[in-house]
């Protein structure tokens, strides 16, 4: 967008991907949180320049649905959404009401990713998701999450896959592949040792699983990096 660069510390570029990968596997409470370290980076860089500050937010929206699409976001209702809030953002004139536009789209764009139907099936599988991505480097089987949600494991793996349109041993999958990318910036950790930490037990299984999701090895993301 333009604009100087923050002084003093440097941008967190890696908390951008943070976000984005929160973004990406439908973490809400992740994903606001990060988004609150990132703005209160922005603010402290840019608290006295609203103008300098409100083109920071702009390229956080673009990052944002880019996350939202990767994650599964049909990309017409995101550039409709896009489209939608950037018409609103000139009729803001604080620091707080940016951070509450930006944390309703962050919401708007992780509920595009999960189409929810009734408002009972809805609660169930944001109780489960959240379960998973608190729980993910331990081991959890579909029958441990339909009983964290009081629903048969038959009944709650259709709702599951209906509600969020993959099944859960994706979901989890894609939830432990997040949570390596940011494990794998660590150089003194070995691949055996983020297998482990994110819920593989089998160095292969995690590397086969990596590079289905990823469309790269596990060496390959880190030497990119």
């Amino acid at each position: 967008m333009g604009g100087e660069t923050l002084e003093g510390s440097a941008y967190p570029v890696e908390k951008e991907k943070e976000l984005m990968n929160h973004i990406s596997i439908g973490d809400r409470e992740g994903s606001k949180r990060v988004l609150n370290e990132i703005m209160a980076h922005i603010y402290i860089g840019y608290g006295m320049k609203y103008d300098l500050l409100k083109s920071r937010v702009l390229e956080l929206v673009v990052l944002l649905s880019r996350a939202a699409l990767e994650g599964g976001a049909q990309a017409e209702e995101i550039f409709g959404l896009n489209y939608s809030y950037l018409n609103e953002i000139n009729d803001y004139k604080t620091v707080d009401q940016l951070s509450a536009w930006l944390a309703k789209i962050c919401d708007r764009f992780i509920l595009s990713i999960f189409r929810f139907g009734e408002a009972k099936h809805q609660d169930a599988v944001f109780k489960a998701m959240a379960y998973i991505q608190h729980n993910y480097m331990n081991k959890i089987t579909l029958e441990d999450v339909a009983a964290k949600v009081f629903f048969s494991e038959s009944y709650f793996s259709n709702i599951f896959k209906k509600e969020t349109g993959i099944s859960f041993n994706k979901y989890l999958n894609k939830v432990r592949i997040a949570a390596s990318k940011q494990l794998l910036k660590e150089k003194d950790l070995s691949l055996a040792d983020i297998s482990e930490s994110v819920g593989f037990h089998d160095q292969s299984h995690f590397s086969k699983m990596f590079k289905l999701i990823t469309k790269v090895s596990p060496k390959k993301y880190r030497e990119s990096l």
